[in-house]
């Protein structure tokens, strides 16, 4: 379901919410409280200026790939392996910061290749007055989204933060990590948060408004 603007939108999903529909599962809520709700009935009261819409295939959960992505490995890696520029291990399938095993294979990972070609998986764009106002607090509340899940997932890491005319652009080797600093923002400070997954660029695109 997409509608012109967010007016229409508001109207016509607020009216079928508090006629006890459930809303579509092509649409993302950003809600005041800073919940994202995504596929079943809501209870909390919305204004229409907190709606906005991502047009989805029917499987997507928002940050689903379409196609295969190019710094995934085709076939399954050698273990141990670590990657020579940040030191996470690969092991048992996954990536983690346990201490680099002796025999060890010497590789990349995702994230560093990512970070090197300057390809981010995601893109968090922020603008507005408050952004321009606190632009220091608001990167530091990044910063530590950043290192709470770099912590667990060592794929997850900014590539860089850059100043453009009326906007703050934040690129991420992770999609999930770009959609979470969003969430965060969103939920601190409210404004307005807009997610679109781009499947041709294979990343997904968030905008905080505030």
């Amino acid at each position: 379901m997409i509608f012109k603007n967010h007016e229409e939108a508001g109207r016509q999903l607020v009216a079928e919410l508090w006629q006890g529909r459930n809303h579509p599962r092509g649409l993302i809520l950003a809600l005041p409280s800073g919940r994202v709700a995504v596929g079943y009935q809501l209870k909390e009261p919305l204004c229409r200026h907190h709606i906005f819409l991502v047009p989805r295939n029917k499987k997507d959960r928002s940050v689903r790939r379409q196609k295969h992505d190019p710094y995934k490995a085709k076939g399954k890696l050698l273990e141990p392996s670590v990657c020579r520029q940040c030191k996470a291990v690969y092991h048992k399938g996954r990536w983690t910061w346990n201490p680099v095993p002796s025999d060890s294979h010497d590789i990349m990972c995702p994230a560093c290749e990512r970070i090197r070609d300057g390809a981010p998986s995601g893109v968090l764009m922020l603008t507005g007055e408050f952004v321009a106002k606190h632009r220091d607090e608001i990167l530091g509340l990044v910063r530590n989204e950043e290192t709470r899940a770099k912590a667990e997932h060592p794929l997850s890491r900014l590539i860089k933060i850059e100043d453009q005319a009326q906007a703050v652009v934040i690129t991420t080797t992770d999609p999930h990590l770009a959609r979470c600093m969003g969430e965060a923002l969103h939920h601190a400070h409210h404004g307005t948060l807009t997610f679109r997954y781009e499947k041709d660029e294979e990343l997904i695109r968030v905008n905080w408004h505030c």
